[in-house]
This record gives structure tokens, sequence and C-alpha cells, in this order.
């Protein structure tokens, strides 16, 4: 069994990562690891890029703040596809103006105001 941990990254980490990112390193170093292991299958479609996150790592899902007609249901993490179709339902019923059994306020979005 593989223990988990939770990622501790502080907006330093982030922000390295992006300055690297743009130095272009990246590409020379990918360069050296071809020449190191040329038995490496070469493949054309190369892609990296940040998927859209927040510092806490909690979406936000619920109504706007300023528009009573505007809800919110995004920055899931990577788990866009999995956790959109509970999101749906969780925004249809605020819509509705039904009841969720669940504490939507760690998801607000006026908990970074």
């Amino acid at each position: 069994m593989i223990n988990q941990v939770e990622p501790n990254i502080s907006s330093e980490d982030i922000e390295s990562v992006s300055q690297y990112m743009q130095s272009g390193s990246w590409i020379t170093e990918h360069k050296l690891t071809k020449e190191l292991l040329p038995q490496l299958k070469t493949h054309e479609d190369e892609w990296l890029g940040f998927r859209p996150t927040l510092p806490d790592f909690l979406p936000i899902i619920g109504p706007s703040k300023n528009y009573k007609n505007v809800f919110y249901s995004f920055g899931h993490h990577h788990l866009g596809w999995t956790l959109g179709a509970i999101s749906g339902k969780i925004i249809s019923k605020m819509i509705a103006e039904e009841k969720t059994n669940l504490d939507l306020q760690p998801y607000s979005s006026i908990r970074f105001s």
C-alpha cells in the first residue's frame, strides 16, 4: 500500500516553478535526458500546463457575492471531470433554493475577500 501525503505547497513554490518554466531551463534538461537515455522513445506531442486551482486547494462552489443570478463552480484542482456532476447537482439545488446536506461554507467565493 502506498502512503499518500498531502501536498504542502507554498506560494513561493508556485512562483519558483513558474520562473523555472518561463526560463526555458526545462527544455535543456529535457534534451539532456534524451542524450543520457537514448533508448527512450521519442514522441512529437509534448505538453505542459498548469491546471486551475486555488491557494487552499478547495474549489469555489456557490453564489456570487455581487450578483444574485451568478453561481460559481470552478477550481477543482485537476478533478473537474470527476467532480463536475456533483458540483452541478449542488449548484442546481442552490439555484432552486433547495437545501443540501452539505456545509458549503468552506467553498464560498467570499473566503478570499
